[in-house]
Formats: structure tokens, C-alpha cells, sequence
């Protein structure tokens, strides 16, 4: 198969997830927040009905149903269809695929299996100026929303494919002043 050490990241992406979710629902956690960094991180049980930082929760049925399964795996099929015709050269674009695919395919699992629902354990608060004031004013507190290693794979690897994209599109130093 085509680029198969990528898919194979997100696979280990997937089982570390999944993982992670399992061993979070079977501890204490669940009852009791166990402090990471007193003040600042803490694992602490919860389940997002939404999408990536709890986006869409609110959304009415049956849009929800539509936003939060069916654009997810039309997403997870155009993420496959992009690693599969991606050049072996574009190793970062395939990187941040690979993440993207391990992170999406985990949460629909949770999705499917937790009927609707997705684990989230990491709770990360910030009390340092701008940070603060930032999330105070965007989530209505100091707190970044919970998430799990599905979301932080998907973020990272959007970060990654946007770091490429722009990598890509800058002009080269060697191009400047030659006609």
C-alpha cells in the first residue's frame, strides 16, 4: 500500500486514543480530578456531545447527526483519498494527514460506540495575561476547553499541513531578482 508507514501513525494515533479513553473511564478520574500541574493541568472525566472543543453541541437533531457522523467520515475519506495520491516528497502534508486520520477516526469511534458522545480528560486552565483575557473572552473562561490525544492529533496535524501549505507557497530566496 501507498505511504503505508503514515497510515500506520494513525492507527498507532487510534490505539493510543483509544487507549488513553479506556484507562481514563477506569480510574478514578471519573469520580475525582488527579492534578498533572496544581493550577494549571489536570486530568478530570468528561464527554463532549459536539465536535473538536465541544463545537456543535447545541446543534438541533437532525443536523447534529449530519454535522458530527456524516461530515466526519466524508472527511476521513478525503483525508485517504489525500494520502493515497500525496507524493512521497510530501512527507509533512503526510504527516499531518496521518494525525488528522488517527484523531478523526477516534472520536467517530467514540461517537458510534458512546452514543454520541466522545471522552475528553485533559483539562488545562491558564491564569497568565494575554492567555487569559484571550479565553475568557472566546470560551467564557480561563479554562481551554477538555480534550483528548484524538483532538490534540487533529490540531497538530492541521498545524502541520498549514505550516506546509505555507512552507509551499513562500516565495524561494534562489527565485528573487531572476528573469
Amino acid at each position: 500500500m501507498k505511504n503505508a508507514r503514515y497510515f500506520s501513525i494513525s492507527v498507532a494515533i487510534l490505539i493510543l486514543d483509544q487507549l488513553t479513553k479506556w484507562a481514563i473511564v477506569h480510574s478514578s478520574v471519573v469520580e475525582r480530578p488527579y492534578e498533572i500541574v496544581p493550577g494549571y493541568a489536570r486530568f478530570a472525566y468528561g464527554e463532549n456531545s459536539g465536535a473538536l472543543f465541544g463545537m456543535f453541541a447545541g446543534l438541533q437533531q437532525p443536523w447534529r447527526t449530519v454535522v458530527l457522523l456524516i461530515v466526519p467520515l466524508a472527511a476521513i475519506g478525503l483525508v485517504l483519498f489525500f494520502m493515497r495520491v500525496s507524493g512521497e516528497k510530501d512527507r509533512l502534508a503526510l504527516m499531518g494527514l496521518a494525525l488528522i486520520l488517527g484523531g478523526a477516526v477516534g472520536n467517530q469511534l467514540d461517537r458510534l460506540l458512546r452514543h454520541g458522545r466522545v471522552v475528553d480528560f485533559m483539562d488545562v486552565s491558564f491564569d497568565a495575561e494575554p492567555v487569559r483575557g484571550w479565553l475568557v473572552r472566546t470560551f467564557g473562561s480561563s479554562h481551554w476547553p477538555a480534550f483528548n490525544v484524538a483532538d490534540s492529533a487533529i490540531v497538530v496535524g492541521a498545524l502541520l499541513l498549514a505550516f506546509d501549505l505555507l512552507r509551499q507557497t513562500r516565495p524561494r530566496s534562489g527565485a528573487r531578482g531572476k528573469r
